[in-house]
């Protein structure tokens, strides 16, 4: 079985060592990011057990699904939200950890728009459940659409007036700077990516290194930034939300009409193998390992989060710095313990 071969199940639990402990859990419902990304949750998880090609699960996804927050075949605008919910919220978790209030404030302001956004869609805030294998659960309404043409038609200015606020503040621009440093060797020792491993001038991103949904078809920059300290990680995720919002433009441009989900069996049995996808998440490659025996239950399923890969590397970027310093690094890498214990 090729290891290009991705598939999930109904019924499974994603944790991460799975070893038939629960097969009768609700599926999908992992909250991995928490509030820190409340539009993603689990979804990494989904999104890499059912990028394409699922040969072996015979699925056909309908076209429209490319511009909805769908895992086949594409996931652009709900993952861009994601990405600006989620690194708007950094700004103002790094600004609340080096004594800033006010960008929290603010950020939390970002973040609200999200979540009515996709409650409008969903009916939920918290633990969206709108992802379906082979497509989603229901189609885009008029007052989800109605909100993110609103939130749109000001998104640029908005989050310019945001980065304004740090980016002048002398204080935290000389308090950020010089911290933290990772060079390209450590970064890749530890196996960073994201963010974290572009701050470091390696321009890696699995949309464009390994293009999966229809990133092929979108144009986009990889921003890079050489410093590789704390004010590079945090210059450069501020960068990605204005690429974010070019990816969302096209989507809503290029999204066909068509049905939004594919017709499946009642149950799927993939053949026995195993088999590794992942994708490009907020904080670097979400990625899922699978086993199957041939039976409808997995026999094992290990989750690789980027929270738990570049928390190791706290402990090599403190030498030589003060103690108050440890806040400032650590928020810079942007971990979420809830990818951490999975």
């Amino acid at each position: 079985m090729s290891v290009q071969v991705q598939y999930t199940i109904p019924g499974w639990q994603p944790t991460q060592l799975t070893e038939r402990i629960a097969p009768e859990t609700t599926p999908f419902r992992t909250q991995m990011e928490g509030v820190a990304a409340p539009p993603l949750g689990s979804v990494p998880i989904l999104l890499s057990l059912n990028q394409p090609p699922p040969g072996d699960l015979h699925l056909d996804p309908p076209p429209r699904p490319a511009g909805l927050p769908n895992p086949p075949p594409a996931v652009e605008r709900w993952q861009r939200r994601d990405r600006i919910a989620s690194h708007a919220l950094f700004m103002g978790w790094f600004a609340l950890d080096l004594g800033g209030l006010t960008p929290i404030l603010w950020s939390f302001i970002e973040r609200d728009e999200s979540v009515e956004m996709l409650a409008a869609l969903t009916g939920q805030r918290m633990l969206f459940n709108y992802f379906r294998i082979g497509g989603v659960n229901g189609d885009l309404n008029h007052e989800f659409m109605s909100r993110l043409g609103d939130w749109m038609s000001r998104a640029v200015s908005q989050i310019e007036s945001n980065i304004s606020l740090l980016n002048e503040n002398e204080i935290f621009v000389r308090r950020a700077s010089g911290l933290g440093v990772v060079d390209t060797e450590t970064a890749l020792r530890y196996c960073m990516t994201g963010s974290n491993l572009r701050a470091t001038g390696v321009p890696f991103d699995l949309r464009r290194t390994h293009p999966y949904s229809i990133y092929n078809e979108l144009e986009f920059d990889i921003p890079t930034r050489t410093e590789g300290d704390c004010l590079a990680r945090y210059l450069l995720r501020m960068e990605e939300i204005k690429q974010s919002i070019r990816i969302i433009d096209q989507c809503l441009e290029k999204m066909p009409d068509g049905p939004i989900m594919a017709k499946l069996p009642r149950l799927i049995r993939p053949r026995p193998g195993r088999a590794w996808s992942a994708v490009e998440g907020p904080r670097g490659v979400y990625g899922a390992y699978a086993i199957s025996d041939g039976t409808d239950q997995p026999f094992r399923l290990k989750i690789h989060d980027p929270s738990f890969i570049h928390l190791q590397a706290v402990g090599a970027l403190l030498p030589g710095h003060l103690l108050a310093d440890t806040m400032t690094i650590m928020a810079s890498l942007d971990p979420v313990m809830g990818g951490v214990d999975k």
